[in-house]
């Protein structure tokens, strides 16, 4: 199930109707979309109506279409038409069928820069600056925890999860492209009821900025789902308010198999209240439990706040239960784009603007993770028991927003500057002046401090939606 795009494909056609082509065979010279298509694979297409002669009469299409059954290509979506964008009802006669690059491919594809509003999306580029197997044990109880960068698991279940950095992933010959990794939720303890209010939910806050260049036009959802419980899944979209959602329904057809979902949202409506700035545009969630006061109808913007249907399966009803997805795309336009391949560095950068750390990248923050791993250091220019303030730090990057500055012990399990000399650690340790560009850190020294003392201490700074 890849988005195929290749040259020279071109085939006849005699199909009548609105429905799916029959595919009659390649034409001179060019190839059969059997030559670069199998069952499941979609692409962009073109078609017109000829006479006799092969001459074009006035009958086109330009649309994406599946390859449905060999020989057969299903038109999913139609772009544009010579009956105002509708399906053309085709008469009797021969038709030409062709893969194509439309415009509507173009206008929202690589020409127009990251087009892309998830960020992290692949899994293998994912920095996951918090860790890749950290996540465990996390219910209702520990709240919601972010493992991956800027995807958050959120739930209100009495199910338990883990959470991790799993080396399963589509195949080159399903994607088009290599991936090594998927996002992983795992379930420990189960929930067999459903209740009223319950939600399971893992979701990516676009910021308002970002998701301005989506809002108010159709865009399409795309994105690699193995999940372990076969049945209907939900996808949400919901605005800063809550007053309104979008929900979506896939389906896992076989246990365990990667498959591709492509959804088409509709336009946002104005009504309600949005970001357009730096905060919380929309959230993208993707249900695993639903219960009845957050269901609604598919397929149409809401009013309220929704995160699935009535047709949601119960996904924490078994330890057996687990949830994958990977290359998660979402983008203007109403065609499906292959994955935007995005160089690893600018990923952490975009990553950067919401989480930063002073921990080597692969470190999971924690205290006692050790001296040498990007720790602030300094030296006291007085001894003593006397307050002291490091440099300013600077952030790699300029965040979202002043961010919570956390500060852990290189060596013990609290958040006290290290005194490496003594060696011993400092009391009332704490982040100051927190501003989107850097911060302060300031401790009080223990006595037995002398000039040119060893101070370490390692951070991080959250500005998370």
């Amino acid at each position: 199930m890849t988005l195929q795009i290749a040259d020279r494909v071109k085939e006849t056609t005699t199909t009548t109707g609105t429905g799916p082509l029959t595919l009659a065979g390649a034409m001179t010279g060019y190839r059969a979309f059997s030559a670069v298509c199998t069952t499941g694979d979609t692409c962009n297409y073109a078609l017109h109506a000829v006479d006799a002669n092969g001459v074009p009469t006035g009958d086109w299409e330009v649309g994406q279409g599946t390859y449905s059954a060999a020989n057969t290509l299903t038109r999913t979506t139609i772009l544009a038409s010579s009956n105002a964008g509708a399906a053309v009802n085709l008469a009797a006669g021969t038709k030409q069928a062709w893969i194509d690059y439309p415009a509507a491919a173009i206008n929202s594809g690589p020409l127009a820069g990251l087009r892309n509003k998830v960020i992290g999306g692949d899994f293998s580029t994912n920095p996951w600056q918090r860790g890749t197997t950290s996540f465990g044990g996390i219910s209702s109880a520990s709240g919601s925890v972010y493992s991956a960068d800027r995807f958050l698991y959120a739930t209100n279940s009495t199910a338990v999860v883990n959470i991790s950095k799993n080396p399963f992933a589509p195949s080159v010959a399903q994607a088009g492209r290599l991936t090594t990794d998927c996002l992983q939720i795992a379930v420990t303890t189960i929930d067999t009821t459903v209740d009223p209010g319950d939600i399971s939910n893992v979701v990516q806050y676009i910021e308002g900025y970002n998701w301005a260049s989506l809002a108010q036009r159709p865009c399409i959802l795309s994105f690699w789902h193995a999940h372990t419980k076969t049945g209907i899944y939900c996808v949400n979209l919901r605005n800063t308010g809550g007053d309104r959602s979008f929900v979506a329904e896939y389906t896992q057809t076989v246990s365990n198999a990667w498959e591709l979902a492509t959804i088409v949202i509709p336009p946002s409506p104005s009504a309600g209240t949005w970001n357009y700035t730096n905060g919380a545009g929309v959230g993208l969630g993707f249900s695993f439990a639903v219960g009845t006061n957050f269901q609604t109808t598919p397929g149409i913007w809401q009013t309220g706040q929704f995160f699935g249907t009535a047709n949601q399966v119960n996904g924490m009803d078994s330890t057996a239960n687990a949830f994958r997805f990977d290359l998660i795309q979402i983008e203007p336009g109403v065609i499906a784009t292959p994955f935007e391949d995005v160089p690893v560095g600018t990923v952490l950068q975009l990553c950067q603007r919401y989480f930063c750390k002073s921990f080597t990248q692969g470190t999971a923050p924690a205290g006692a993770a050790g001296f040498n791993l990007g720790e602030a250091n300094s030296t006291p220019t007085q001894p003593g028991a006397a307050n002291f303030i490091f440099p300013r730090i600077f952030f790699p990057v300029t965040m979202r927003g002043n961010p919570t500055v956390t500060t852990f012990n290189p060596v013990a399990a609290n958040a006290q500057v290290r005194n490496n000399t003594l060696p011993g650690d400092c009391t009332g340790t704490s982040a100051s002046n927190n501003t989107d560009s850097g911060f302060l850190i300031s401790c009080v020294l223990p006595a037995g401090t002398i000039l040119g003392s060893d101070l370490r201490v390692h951070w991080t700074a959250s500005a998370e939606l």
